[in-house]
């Protein structure tokens, strides 16, 4: 029967597929299941450098293309700083906020973004130097959120037999093959929003620079596996501005996310790994700690281990 639209976070299981069934991949076999995140996967500090099936997502493939230890580093465990406050705080919280809209289907109360803003704060890694930072900080969330919400009100109003879910964690797993290890493939979809024969995920995105498409193109190809073929997938970005963007993404965008994946699980588990020294993107790195390069200060480094690779 029919359903009103109704939102929540999505912990299920959405669907399991034998081997071989899906879209094309490494080894014929695949897999989608909704998952809760795995203990160790954030805040604790766990060493899954050596961890099969290795897990690959788009962050760490977009981490690992900047510089490859920053990414080693990171699945090591080891210690790292706290991620750069104001544009990560500005994001979280507007996230938040956009999965308080979903959940409730309706304009959220100013009362409740400050609320929003202070569970943030009382997170470790928070605080304001000033109390203009502050009003600052809170005025950028009230424009971006004016802009956005109104479009994610509408996105919902899509019929009564549409399925909203927030936060949505999938993942698809390759058996590997030759030099490329077991893999499992991941994505955290903003929004899915799920219909007889349709399925749209939706990225929120609060940064003013263009999306990269490749983003979602990641996402489809672990979504295809597990949906039957006469299903439609649409995917899309809510700008901070308020403007949708759709996307339709080809089969062959699809396979050239699923071979950027094999190949970074490959890479992680062969020693060599290049740094690539940035004064820019080395002081902003959360690694940093607990790297041995000298570029944050001076904008060049030497390798670690001296040579041009490390182990």
């Amino acid at each position: 029967g029919a359903h009103s639209v109704r939102g929540r976070r999505s912990h299920h299981i959405l669907a399991r597929l034998p081997s071989g069934a899906g879209h094309r991949n490494r080894g014929g076999g695949s897999s989608l299941v909704v998952e809760t995140p795995r203990p160790g996967s954030s805040t604790m500090l766990t060493n899954r450098l050596h961890e099969i099936p290795v897990y690959v997502s788009y962050t760490a493939a977009r981490r690992f293309d900047d510089c490859q230890f920053s990414e080693v580093l990171l699945r090591a465990g080891v210690p790292r700083a706290q991620k750069d406050r104001t544009p990560f705080f500005v994001g979280s919280v507007v996230h938040d906020a956009l999965e308080w809209v979903v959940l409730n289907k309706r304009p959220l109360p100013d009362e409740m973004l400050v609320r929003l803003a202070d569970d943030r704060l009382h997170k470790p890694g928070y605080s304001w130097p000033t109390p203009s930072a502050r009003a600052t900080t809170m005025a950028r969330l009230g424009v971006c959120l004016n802009a956005m919400v109104p479009t994610v009100l509408g996105l919902l109003d899509q019929g009564p037999d549409t399925v909203a879910d927030v936060e949505v964690d999938l993942y698809r797993d390759f058996p590997g093959g030759g030099h490329v290890p077991p893999y499992r493939m991941t994505a955290r979809v903003d929004l899915m929003l799920r219909s007889p024969g349709r399925v749209r995920i939706i990225d929120f995105k609060t940064s003013k620079s263009a999306p990269d498409v490749t983003q979602l193109q990641w996402y489809v190809a672990v979504l295809r596996a597990g949906l039957p073929s006469d299903v439609e997938i649409e995917a899309g970005y809510v700008l901070h501005d308020g403007r949708y963007q759709s996307l339709m993404v080809t089969p062959d965008e699809e396979s050239a996310s699923i071979t950027r994946a094999g190949d970074l699980a490959r890479a992680l588990v062969t020693p060599g790994w290049q740094a690539n020294p940035s004064g820019y993107k080395c002081a902003r790195c959360r690694v940093r700690v607990s790297c041995s390069y000298a570029a944050v200060s001076r904008g060049t480094g030497r390798m670690l281990g001296g040579g041009n690779g490390g182990n």
